[in-house]
Parts: C-alpha cells; structure tokens; sequence
C-alpha cells in the first residue's frame, strides 16, 4: 500500500518547460508539486527581480564612498551573517560570513550621517580586458584566462560594517570611481572598461542593476546563481568575476569544520562536451559552447571588444553543497573543488552529468572522479563567491 502511494505521488508531480535560458541543459523543471514548499521554486534574494526567461536578477545598487579621496563605490549586497539584517534588506543570510574575518579576508566601513557606506580600503579595476581563450586538444585548462576586473588594495567583497554592530556583508563592487552620467549608456549598450561583467542593464538614477545568472545545481535541484568574485584570476576569468585577492587571506579547505567561512561547490574540468549531450557539464563544456557561438558571430557573445563572458551565454554547471534560507551551512563563499574524470571513467562510458554532492563522493570513492591531473579531489584553495539567487525546486 505505501508502496502504492510512493508511485501515485510521483506521478501527481507537476513538471513545466524550463525558461529558454537554460532549456537545452534542463528540459523540465518542477512545478507546485504534492511534495510541499521544499520542491516549489523559491526565490532568495527577495530585493532582486528574477526574470526566468532571460536568466536574469535585477537588484538594488548602492553608492557609498572611499574614505581618504571619497571616490564613488557602486555596489550590491547579497548577504549578511545576521539573520534580522537579512530579513530587512530582503538578501541571503549566511552565518558562516562571520568567520570570514580574518586578516585582510574582509574591508572595513561606516556609515556617515548621511546613510552612505564609508569603506576604509579596497577597491577594483574594471578596465582590463576580459579574455578567454580554449585550450587546444582538451579546451581545458584554457589559453589564455584574464579577467575583465581586477581588485586593488586588498579588495575583498567581504565587508565588516562597524556602525550597527560590526556585521558582516557580501557587498560586490559594481563600478568604481565613476559618476551617475557615466553609468547612463547609449541604447544599452554597457561599457565593461568601467562595469563588472556580469552587468547587462543599469540604471544609476533608479538605482538598480542587472546580472546574468547561471545555472547550477544543489541536492539535484537546479538552481540560478552568480559569481561576483574570485581569489583566483584563471577562475575569475572563467566565471565573468572579479578577481578578489583580498580572498586569498580567508582559510579553505576546512569546509566541515565549524569555523569554517566557506562550503564546497564542484566544478568539473572534463565532463561531457559534446554540445548536444544530455550529459554536458563543465568548464571543458563552457568553453567549447562560448567557441560555438564565437564562431556563429553571435552580437551578443562579445558586447565590447575583448568583453567575452565564457557564462553569459553559457553554463559549467557547477555543484553547490548548500542552499540559503534552507541550510545553516549555507555560504556565497564557496571552496572551489576542481572535479576530473579518470581516462578508464571516460573509456568506459561513466561519464555523466552529476547533480549532487553525494553522488560525487561516491564516484570519487569508486575512483573514477579525482582532482587535476589525477591529484586528491578536494579543496583547489581558490574562494569563488557565488550568492545563489533562486531555485526552481
């Protein structure tokens, strides 16, 4: 009789057509189901708009100030290690940002009588050029990997604000030293020499901005995100961020310990690459994608010269261990694990796109996933930050 009603509840669920951001990659979403509020789309960063069709979050921009030369800073929050500040300002509650406290792992700020946000050091450089370019015979690791901003005077998007009661939030920088006529573009058209890449609308008057989202995975469910920030520059190439060296002091590989700022997320170098495979995941994948439709001509693939996103048009596909809201655990600072398939997996078919923590662990156990090169699979002590903003359940 259970048994019965097991098979009657699976097939009372409801599945609709995923948006077309991500319908070649997952077909079918789930919709209200029998299952409860745990298998309905949930969106967590309640300040932000979601536009599921484009693969878009529209979310409120801040403008605060350097304290010695009061330079503009154009930033966003994400996160806070507070749960009641979390709640006000409708973003991400990550209590783990509280040990992101370390050294110079997070910048220092007040707040002036006018409500603005002082940072006392740290800021970024958007003016490089964003380039990546696939690697040869494997695409991965690739050619070339600059990223489109660089952050200066331990920059981290880390910030400990004083007044209040010194919490902790994600504030990634958006522009830099830049004023609100300089943020009005001409028919859209974004000028990344002065924006984060991620950017595809702003608006400084309104003061809101647009971010493209990317797809991503947590306990199989699939789920929107974005990388704002790296302490990596290869992988902040990869994934349109900044490259945040100010990361580099914040400890990982400790991601199970309580006093741990950070939780895995798995990103896989080899997995599948054949663009019409169902089971198509990875960095290798990313960029045979981005290569495709380079090739195509594709306007949209590079807005500006040099500007090419390897995520804005395409997804790695990465596997988060936690999400906000629904685990304690949860943290936009993730310790990036670099996943690689072993030739006897390849030869023998066992590649597949992986969506859980879980099932990872057990083809590591199994000895067909490790880390590069055939290395121990765990911590690459690169921190990517990537808030999660939305799941479809």
């Amino acid at each position: 009789f259970t048994w019965a009603i097991q098979i009657a509840l699976v097939h009372c669920q409801r599945f609709v057509r995923a948006p077309e951001f991500i319908v070649e990659d997952v077909p079918r979403v789930r919709g209200d189901s029998m299952f409860g509020d745990n298998h309905k789309a949930t969106q967590f960063i309640k300040s932000g708009v979601v536009d599921l069709e484009k693969g878009t979050i529209t979310l409120p921009l801040h403008l605060g100030r350097m304290k010695k030369k009061r330079e503009y800073v154009w930033y966003i929050l994400t996160e806070a290690n507070d749960k009641g500040a979390a709640q006000l300002l409708g973003i991400n509650h990550s209590v783990r940002l509280s040990y992101a406290d370390v050294s110079k792992g997070a910048r220092r700020a007040f707040v002036n009588k006018l409500g603005e946000l002082i940072f006392q050091f740290g800021y970024v450089d958007f003016s490089p050029k964003h380039e990546v370019v696939e690697g040869n015979d494997k695409v991965f690791p690739p050619k070339k990997a600059k990223p489109g901003s660089i952050g200066k005077n331990e920059y981290s998007p880390v910030v400990i604000v004083s007044t209040g009661g010194n919490k902790i939030y994600n504030a990634p920088m958006i522009a830099f030293n830049v004023s609100v006529s300089d943020l009005v573009f001409e028919d859209g058209k974004i000028d990344y020499d002065i924006v984060h890449d991620r950017v595809v609308a702003i608006d400084p008057y309104k003061r809101t901005v647009t971010l493209k989202l990317s797809l991503g995975f947590v306990d199989s469910e699939p789920v929107y995100y974005f990388s704002m920030d790296a302490s990596d520059p290869g992988i902040a190439a990869l994934e349109s961020a900044t490259h945040a060296h100010g990361l580099t002091e914040i400890p990982v590989g400790r991601e199970f310990l309580t006093f741990s700022a950070t939780t895995p997320s798995v990103h896989f170098t080899n997995g599948h690459d054949s663009l019409e495979s169902p089971h198509r995941q990875g960095y290798n994948s990313a960029l045979r994608q981005q290569a495709r439709i380079h090739k195509k001509g594709s306007s949209e693939s590079c807005p500006k010269g040099g500007h090419c996103s390897v995520l804005k048009d395409t997804n790695p596909m990465p596997v988060f261990t936690s999400m906000p809201w629904k685990s304690i655990s949860y943290s936009p600072l993730s310790d990036v694990y670099l996943a690689e398939w072993t030739g006897e997996a390849v030869k023998k078919g066992h590649r597949a796109r992986l969506l859980a923590y879980s099932t990872i662990e057990n083809f590591v156990e199994q000895g067909l996933l490790t880390g590069p090169l055939g290395g121990d699979f765990g911590s690459g002590k690169i921190i990517l930050n990537s808030p999660i903003a939305y799941s479809f359940g």
